[in-house]
């Protein structure tokens, strides 16, 4: 998922300190008079950073050494040295300064923890430069090793030694020669960025031309110095954050290499975004293409890992960064049993809730502690997500990164990841450790659980020695861990529930008041937004608050703020009736094609037309001019029935061949399609009935009325009144249904939400009346229109999240899309989650009913003419 382990040269910049800035490579020799008098000057390259000058010898059998300005006796000064024989260069003079302590480095290809190196008397080295300025290079080295000498704490050393830095990078151009054609003309020139690797980056310039994208080091740091991207080989674009602040984007190209550049303003970033975007190819992938990765998830397009794959990179986390790595659920809780059954859901861990509240006592605990501490308080001081915890997954495979993070020592055997099951024990446990997984767990590359580097990772308390990490009993090996860990993640039981998990690191349970009801609060420091870098213009204390940022980890940027929608449930298909009936999924294909195909206008009805239904191949409409209309959708033929002589108000499908008929004449119509007769008229109550629908769970016919009363029917029976209830005061205008549970709303506001064989869930006011209501694709939330407003609401009443329109008397909605209708307006599409309207339909006005076909993608419209819209 990265190259990090794939290089085989000597030197990294994982060698540098945590904030040490590289600066300047140079071509050069080492003389080490006092330990090797007799030995000649050694070649090699010699790295110039603010903490520190490295050595790294041509001769592959020595090692790299690093000597630390806070090691050296006294300033590095220019002196005077007679040619010899064994002389390189034509130079009279070298850098030269005195130390007592040297540090070993490992190399790559077998790292091992630094070795220090500790002189009886100070050691004097001399550098020899090939191509540079010795007086020069004196001069940056004094300026570093006065900075490293004084009483100034890291994090301040690094913004001076940046602003040092950045004085000598001012004049840096790029390097036009290595543009590949001369052809190319350039778009964007000489942009300071940096190039972000795990725990590195590297400096650079960036340069567009109208053909390529260049990235140049300013540094020698690899044998290329420049790296060049075609537009056409891009696949992936996506902005990044970099230290919470939104200055980054990341380019994949095929084989999904990738390059991920940070800028120095989110106004440069922004703009060379919006150029490359104008230039790659229109197939190419960007967060834009949220929406459509859900319903493909939803319609089991894309897997779960995909998806959660897809919904990393939209949210900013990326396999370059360790501060801001991918993230991935644990999902099961058996890991000591020798059998994984995979049908039975107790072998799996809630995914509704946060790994702090899995464990109910030391839940308990994270709330004793919020109560007691002062402003700003959270529940958890620690992250699910830092590079402590990637690093520690993944240190077999990348020992360089811990070596890095422990100051050139691996970590103590007993606190390594070194057993699965004592790591689940431990995030159920220790109030310090609420981290979740990284994909590698459920990927096919099963090294980073295995020592295949033999490397000495020490003996652990008990004598045990640390190697391979120990796995479930149910795993043969790694590769059979990782096989069942990756059918856990697209098992049936996650597929139901991974969208509750989902809500809490992408969606609206991440942040706030949702957050802290979710028990899925964290220090503030790991939010988006919650500091503002740009706005401290002290450097010292920029430094320290990017500092404290790595070290907390960072939330993912929010992606969803509504519930996410949950996946198809797959079912047996049942064969007595072919009725299409909602899923609540839309196809991401007919969504994207609306904009461009020309609606057909069916004129059908005299009077307003009320409700719409999809049966089969045929349309079946009412209205207020008494009559049911059916169309049949390929050759648009037209039968019309009269019901009553008065207005309909709605209808609803009981089967393939049976419609049920709400009146204003408070009768209840079950009308046979096929002999285009009423079979059956139920006075069903003492007021114009409002709304009526099927419940599929319980064969029977619910109905609201002006009469302010709900009542239930089974139409089979002689006597079809099941039950009456009289939950409402005032007239219900509207009703909606989601298995057995109902939700009806009046003219005043009052909403009800019944489950017909519980009780009452919930009963609230919103002061205001309700034109319309329909189920979300969450057991728990229902959305509601009132004159301007959609809301999202759980069915206890409280607001999830609200959007804005010009009206709305009827909707549609799949759970990210919503199209909405007002008789006083257009017909429009919104992207339900970021509140962004997608599409306004100009030529349909007056909307009085919707509908969506889910076999084919269509959308039905009717107006207060009577005029049936079909948009396919």
């Amino acid at each position: 998922m990265h190259s990090l382990g794939k290089k085989k040269k000597r030197f990294s910049l994982l060698f540098l300190e945590d904030g040490e800035i590289y600066t300047r490579d140079c071509l050069g020799f080492r003389q080490h008079t006092d330990s090797y008098p007799e030995k000649r000057q050694e070649k090699g390259r010699i790295h110039i950073c603010s903490r520190s000058i490295l050595f790294e010898p041509v001769d592959l059998e020595t090692h790299i050494v690093r000597y630390a300005y806070r090691d050296m006796v006294k300033s590095p000064e220019e002196v005077s040295v007679p040619k010899t024989i064994y002389s390189y260069t034509d130079n009279n003079t070298r850098l030269s300064f005195s130390i007592h302590k040297a540090i070993e480095l490992p190399d790559t290809r077998s790292p091992s923890p630094y070795k220090t190196i500790q002189y009886k008397s100070p050691q004097t080295v001399y550098f020899d430069f090939s191509y540079e300025t010795i007086s020069q290079i004196t001069s940056i080295v004094q300026d570093f090793y006065e900075k490293n000498a004084g009483h100034y704490a890291s994090f301040e050393l690094d913004s001076i030694a940046a602003a040092l830095t950045r004085e000598r990078e001012e004049d840096h151009r790029f390097d036009t020669s290595r543009i590949e054609s001369i052809s190319e003309k350039p778009i964007l020139q000489n942009i300071e960025v940096q190039r972000i690797h795990p725990f590195m980056q590297l400096k650079g310039l960036l340069y567009m031309t109208d053909i390529r994208l260049y990235f140049q080091s300013l540094y020698q740091v690899s044998a290329h110095p420049v790296k060049s991207i075609k537009y056409t080989e891009i696949t992936k674009l996506y902005k990044r954050r970099w230290r919470l602040r939104n200055l980054g984007f990341e380019v994949f190209t095929s084989g999904n290499k990738s390059i991920f550049l940070a800028f120095n303003t989110e106004n440069e970033r922004d703009n060379a975004f919006s150029k490359l975007l104008k230039l790659v190819n229109p197939e190419c992938e960007t967060e834009n293409s949220v929406e459509n990765m859900t319903l493909k998830w939803q319609l089991r397009q894309i897997s779960n890992f995909d998806y959660l794959l897809y919904l990393n990179s939209a949210a900013y986390r990326t396999f370059s960064d360790f501060t801001q790595y991918p993230v991935f659920p644990w999902v099961l809780s058996c890991y000591d049993s020798p059998v994984l059954d995979l049908n039975d859901y107790r072998n799996f861990r809630d995914l509704s809730k946060p790994i702090g509240a899995l464990n109910v006592n030391r839940l308990e605990t994270f709330w004793k502690r919020y109560n007691d501490m002062p402003e700003p308080k959270f529940l958890y001081g620690t992250h699910y997500s830092t590079p402590g915890y990637v690093i520690g997954f993944l240190f077999r495979k990348f020992p360089l990164a811990m070596l890095r993070l422990h100051s050139g020592k691996f970590d103590a055997p007993d606190r390594m990841f070194n057993d699965i099951p004592k790591d689940w024990r431990c995030v159920l446990d220790n109030p310090a450790d609420v981290k979740e997984l990284i994909p590698e767990f459920y990927g096919t590359d099963p090294s980073f659980l295995q020592n295949e580097l033999n490397l000495d990772l020490g003996v652990k308390m008990n004598g045990e020695k640390v190697s391979d990490v120990k796995l479930p009993p149910w795993a043969t090996d790694a590769k059979d861990f990782l096989t069942k860990m990756r059918e856990a993640l697209e098992s049936q039981y996650v597929s139901e529930n991974l969208h509750n998990w989902i809500d809490l690191i992408f969606g609206y349970k991440q942040t706030g008041e949702r957050a802290l009801q979710s028990n899925n609060l964290f220090h503030p420091l790991t939010y988006e937004g919650s500091v503002n870098i740009d706005n401290e213009t002290d450097p010292l204390q920029r430094r320290a608050m990017e500092i404290q940022i790595n070290e907390f980890g960072q939330t993912p940027k929010q992606l969803f703020k509504i519930p996410h929608p949950p996946r198809t449930i797959i079912q047996e298909p049942q064969i007595q009736h072919q009725v299409s009936r909602s899923l609540g999924l839309w196809k991401a294909e007919a969504v994207a094609r609306k904009k461009t195909e020309k609606p057909t206008e069916i004129s059908l009805h005299k009077k307003r037309l009320s409700s719409i239904n999809i049966i089969n191949d045929r349309i079946l409409t009412t209205g207020h001019d008494g009559c049911v209309k059916v169309v049949t959708i390929e050759k648009l033929q037209k039968r019309s029935f009269t019901v009553c002589n008065l207005p309909i108000s709605s209808s609803c499908i009981v089967n393939e061949k049976t419609i049920a008929v709400g009146c204003y004449d408070n009768n209840l119509y079950i009308f046979n399609i096929s002999n285009g007769r009423v079979s059956q008229t139920i006075n069903a109550h003492d007021d114009a009935i409002s709304a009526v629908e099927y419940i599929e769970e319980m064969n029977s016919i619910a109905s609201v009325s002006w009469d302010a009363q709900l009542k239930i029917w089974d139409v089979r029976e002689k006597n079809p009144l099941v039950q009456a209830y009289e939950d409402h005061e005032e007239q219900i205008l509207c009703m909606s249904t989601n298995g057995v549970v109902v939700s009806t709303c009046d003219k005043e506001g009052k909403v009800v939400v019944r489950d017909l064989r519980e009780g009452v869930v919930s009963r609230f006011d919103l002061g205001q009346r309700i034109d319309c209501v329909g189920s979300s694709n969450h057991a728990n939330h229902i959305i509601i229109g009132r004159r301007g407003l959609m809301g999202v609401y759980e069915t206890s009443g409280v607001l999830v999240t609200e959007l804005e329109v010009e009206g709305v008397n009827c909707f549609v909605s799949d759970g990210v899309f919503i199209v909405n209708g007002h008789e006083d307006g257009n017909m429009q599409m919104w992207e339900f989650m970021n509140g962004v309207m997608v599409y306004k339909w100009e030529d349909i006005r007056g909307v009085t009913a919707l509908k969506v076909d889910e076999a084919s993608g269509a959308f039905y419209a009717g107006n207060k003419d009577g005029t049936l819209f079909l948009i396919p």
